[in-house]
């Protein structure tokens, strides 16, 4: 039986203190689940048992206040994204590009893309990327 890390009693303690969770009610979670009040003795199993309980907390208050959960793409994500693009732009011409943007985004632009958006844009384009690649004679991707 594997002991708590200090990754998981970081994370249960941060999300308790996002929820304005006071310590005894937290104790009164753990103990609920472990039949012991000590979040350091917990398994790693309690422990992630305590965690997946304090985000469904998390997303139902989120919800119950009309917002949203999702985290907004980082600020990486974006960098990668717009070096994609540099490079989805030896091949296609601005115009397709957007279009292609508004087929699979529903949107104009990239901006304002939630962090599993962004992650799947950002695989889309490399996978895309990479079958014009295929497609397209060396000479043509080592002009453009």
């Amino acid at each position: 039986m594997e002991h708590i890390t200090s990754k998981q009693i970081r994370k249960i303690w941060a999300t308790a203190r996002e929820l304005d969770l006071s310590e005894e009610k937290l104790r009164d979670l753990v103990e609920e689940i472990s039949g012991a009040r000590s979040i350091s003795n917990l398994t790693k199993r309690q422990a992630i048992e305590v965690i997946d309980r304090l985000e469904a907390r998390k997303r139902y208050r989120f919800r119950k206040e009309g917002r949203s959960y999702d985290r907004k793409a980082t600020p990486w994500q974006y960098k990668a994204i717009r070096r994609e693009l540099m490079k989805l732009s030896r091949f296609l011409e601005p115009d397709h590009l957007q279009n292609w943007c508004q087929k699979y985004l529903k949107r104009t632009s990239f901006e304002g893309l939630f962090s599993k958006e962004a992650q799947k844009v950002l695989h889309a384009m490399v996978s895309f990327r990479k079958r014009l690649e295929i497609r397209a004679p060396k000479s043509y991707a080592s002009t453009n």
